[in-house]
Parts: C-alpha cells; structure tokens; sequence
C-alpha cells in the first residue's frame, strides 16, 4: 500500500508540474524545412557604426524564409559548418582594416559543397578560383551604381579599396553595374553568381546598394518572389500626439493603398481619457481596412525579467483589450535581435505568423540569447525611409516597376506634431512605388493566444472562425469583464490568475489529502504491528502453559 501511495503522489506531482509550467501562447505559422544559412562576419564594427549593416543582413535573409545563424568569426569551431547541416555559408568582411582570421573557418568553408557567399573585400585564393575571369584590385576610387535594366543609380560611397572582376564570363551572372565615376566610365560587375558561388564588393544598409544586394542574394539562394512594398508607420502608441494623429487620419484617406500600422499598446490605465482616444483613433485608421494593425513589442523597462510569465501576460492582455474594442492586430513587430532570443520567439514572437523586424542596434537587452533566428511564414523587411533617398529611379510613368522579391515595407516613425505629419504624407505620395490594396488578398497572416485565433484571410478578418463583422464585441467584453479584474501588484493583467488560484486551491487540496492518507498508513501501520505482536504473545504464553 505504501507503495502504490507513493507512486500515486509521484503522479500527480508530475501533472501538477505540467500544468504550472505550460506555454499559453499557441505555436506560430513557422516555414518548415527553412533552408539554413550561416553567416560568419569578421566584427561587428560598432567603432564605425556598421553593425547595423550586419542586423540589416541577417534580417533581409530571415524575410526570404531562411533560417539564419549568426557567428563572429572568433566564435567558429572547427567543423560547425557540418555538423550545423547548413545549405548555405555567407562570409562577411565588415571591418576589413582588422583582418581577422580562423584558419578553421577557411579550411571549413573550403571543403563545404553548398551555396557559397563573399560580400567584401579579403577574398581568399580558393574563393576567387570559382569565379573565372581576371581580377583587379581597386583603390581610392569612386563609382556610380547601376540597378538592374537601369532602373535605378546612384552614387555610392568613396571606396578605399575594393576587388573586381574586369568582365562576366562563361556561366556567370552579374545584375548591377559598377561605372568608375573619375571620367573613365569603366564598368564592373558590381555582384558575380557563378553556380553555387557568389560575391558581393561590399554592402550596405542604405540606398541603391541595399537594392542591388537583395536582388543578388535572393536570384543566389533561389527566392523568386515579386512584391511592392507597403508602407509602414511605427511605434504609435497611447501617447502619440493628439493633434498629430488627427492630421495623420485626415491624410489617410488620401492614401490609396494599405498601410501597416505598429502600434505598443499597454496594459496599465486603460480606463483613462488618453487610452480610449488611442482605440478610437486605431478604429479610424483601421475603418474599411484602410490600415493593418501589428502590435508592437512592449518597451523592456516595462516587463518584469525576473518573472518568465510576465511577457506573455502583458501581450495576451494586449491583443484582449484590442479585439474586444474591434482592432485586430494581424502580427507582431520586433527588434530584429528579439528573433536571436529563445525567450521573445517564445513569450513574444510566437504569437503571430508574420513579423516585421527593424533594426535596433542600442540598448539590446536579451533574456536567453541564441545564435539561430526562427523563420517564420510571413516576416516583412522594413527598409528606413531615409535609406531610399538619394536614389535616382528611371521610370516610364508614374511607378517603377522595380519589385522585391520578398515582402518589404518602407519605414515611417509615426509623426509627434501636425508638420511632421503633413510631411510625411508629402514622402508617402512621392514614393516611386505602386500604393498596394490587397494586403488581405495578398497574405494569410493572425495573431493566436490560448482563446483567440484572429485571421486576415481572402479579405475577411475572422475571430476563432468567424467573420469580426458577424460578432457581437459588447458580449465579449462582458464575458472579460471579470478577467480584467484579476491583476497582480504591478497593475498588469495576469491571464494565467484564474487558473493559477484554482490550481493553487487544488495543490492544498491534494497536499492535505495526501498528508492524510500517509498519516493514516502510519497509524495503521502502527496498529497492525501492535496487533501482530499481541497474536505472537498469546501464541507462546499458550504454548508455555502447555
């Protein structure tokens, strides 16, 4: 008996254990079997500010639907190459005066037969033998970028030094244009693709350079896509200006495509003048789905680290108080180093499909910090603004027809004053693309917790399978009414605090019972040896009579 009570307890500790520490945000729409991509860069740079060029790279593979690893060369060990089973290594130079080094890592990359990447300068022998054709090394000069069909140029930044190939060759394919800019007019191959092996000169964050190596990587890699970018506005959140998002509404409905609004909501004073007027607005922009929701990631500052529930807690109540008052966020928006966190792809990521990063390269704070990024279904590329500028586009009308091959976004700051607001809609109606209308035609992306599943899908936005326009929201908040009262010490929401207190409840219960039921074996225990002993001493003073 004791035994099976043991055995018993043993049980149902185990299900209480399981019941504590399970996840309650639902799995998101990850791309399954991503290629793996590894890129081993030399530094980051932080002295000449190019580690954003590194962010922007691992973001612009993420939104191609790879499965990124990020390494500092002085983090390689020998043969992580194949043990990581990757499809494809990228080597980048971003601090070529250092010449860093791993013979590990050359020997590695030499003997790996997949897709193979250089962007900068410092080839190696073995990597310049796959690319037929005389090189030349290139110093102090300056040089005018050609996009592809010439549909754009610029004039990009004073190169120090640089290596060339005179001319494409063969098999090999080159999709931009280096014209030397001293008078010569000479032209370089600015990218080479030959076969499994490509090289980019040099990259960059910003401008025709960005354009021409998004369009390398992706023809490198195999992603065909073709798409106009949306345009995004970020970070409007309860406290942006009143006066300001009046005259942002107004120039809205002079807009004739989609944009995708991030907004950071907040679980605290949510009763207050401010926080209703920031849901009324979000109606407005969202009226006719003139504009897409995606809720940004809370500010760090406000999340308790100490607490791993408190993350989900605040997003689960972020996304109730949004449905509840007819807003549908339809993804998430992040730092792109959140996606470099096992923490945020779980607490935060995961409950969206589709995600649009953007760079943030101070006042990273990671919780769990991881080398490999997820890969999710739909994951836009958010190109700053300012990065378009100075780009000169050849166009016949009024677009270009220049498309990206994954989903992209050209990147606004929400405006804090009326000006600012009119300029930006002056930028937005300049902008050489098409404005685009479907981005519920064109995507099938949502947001899950454990009881709500939104989904924009063939232009309806339904909640858990039905059409938002068929449900009765004042029903809905009465039914959350009673949850929303159920809050911890900092004023967030706890979304797990009924279930915690009834599983609380349930622990004292069975605690209790089982305290009992050992008692009472002790006691029983005790009383049949008692018994057992009197039995043995009637039986031997019987048998000293006898």
């Amino acid at each position: 008996m004791k035994n099976k009570l043991l055995t018993l307890f043993v049980i149902l500790v185990g299900l209480i254990s399981f019941n504590w520490h399970s996840p309650s945000v639902q799995a998101a729409t990850t791309i399954q079997n991503p290629s793996k991509v590894l890129v081993v860069y030399d530094s980051l740079n932080e002295r000449n500010h190019r580690q954003e060029d590194v962010q922007t790279l691992s973001r612009m593979l993420m939104s191609m639907g790879q499965q990124v690893t990020m390494m500092s060369m002085s983090d390689y060990h020998a043969e992580m190459i194949s043990k990581g089973h990757y499809q494809a290594v990228i080597t980048m130079i971003n601090w070529p005066g250092m010449k860093f080094d791993n013979p590990a890592f050359d020997r590695d990359r030499q003997q790996f037969n997949g897709k193979k990447l250089h962007i900068g300068p410092l080839m190696t022998a073995d990597e310049k033998q796959n690319f037929p054709g005389n090189w030349q090394e290139i110093n102090q000069q300056s040089f005018i970028l050609k996009g592809q069909n010439n549909r754009y140029e610029q004039q990009v930044d004073f190169q120090r030094q640089i290596q060339l190939l005179d001319q494409v060759t063969g098999n090999e394919q080159a999709l931009s244009q280096l014209v030397a800019a001293n008078g010569t007019n000479q032209t370089y191959p600015f990218g080479i693709i030959n076969g499994q092996n490509a090289y980019l000169p040099f990259f960059s964050s910003q401008g025709a350079t960005l354009l021409s190596s998004i369009q390398l990587i992706a023809q490198w890699l195999g992603v065909h896509g073709s798409y106009v970018p949306y345009v995004d506005v970020r970070d409007f959140t309860p406290l942006s200006s009143f006066t300001a998002t009046k005259e942002f509404i107004k120039n809205l409905d002079s807009f004739e495509g989609n944009m995708i609004i991030t907004t950071t909501s907040t679980t605290q004073n949510t009763d207050t003048k401010t926080f209703k007027n920031y849901l009324k607005f979000l109606r407005e922009m969202t009226r006719n789905n003139r504009a897409v929701v995606y809720l940004n990631v809370p500010a760090l500052n406000g999340v308790d680290s100490s607490n791993d529930d408190t993350l989900m807690n605040m997003l689960t109540q972020e996304i109730s108080t949004l449905i509840e008052n007819k807003i549908f966020p339809l993804g998430i928006s992040a730092p792109t180093y959140w996606n470099f966190d096992k923490y945020y792809q779980l607490n935060a990521l995961n409950f969206g499909d589709a995600t649009l990063l953007y760079n943030q390269v101070n006042n990273q704070d990671y919780h769990t910090q991881t080398s490999t990024a997820k890969a999710y279904q739909t994951m836009f590329f958010a190109i700053p603004h300012s990065a378009l500028k100075n780009i000169k586009w050849n166009i016949n009308g009024r677009y270009t027809d220049f498309t990206f091959p994954m989903p992209v976004t050209v990147d606004y700051h929400f405006p804090n004053s009326k000006a600012k607001a009119e300029k930006i809609n002056r930028e937005i109606k300049a902008l050489p693309f098409a404005p685009m209308s479907q981005y519920l035609y064109q995507f099938n992306t949502g947001i899950s917790t454990q009881t709500q599943n939104l989904r924009g899908k063939d232009g309806v936005i339904s909640l858990n399978g039905t059409p938002v326009s068929e449900i009765d929201f004042h029903q809905i908040k009465q039914q959350t009414a009673g949850i929303r009262q159920n809050r911890d010490q900092t004023g967030h929401l706890t979304t797990k605090g009924i279930v915690d207190k009834i599983s609380n409840v349930l622990i004292v219960i069975i605690v209790v019972t089982l305290i009992v039921l050992f008692g009472m074996l002790a006691i029983g225990r005790k009383l049949y040896l008692r018994m057992f002993k009197n039995r043995n001493l009637k039986r031997t003073k019987g048998a000293k009579k006898k």
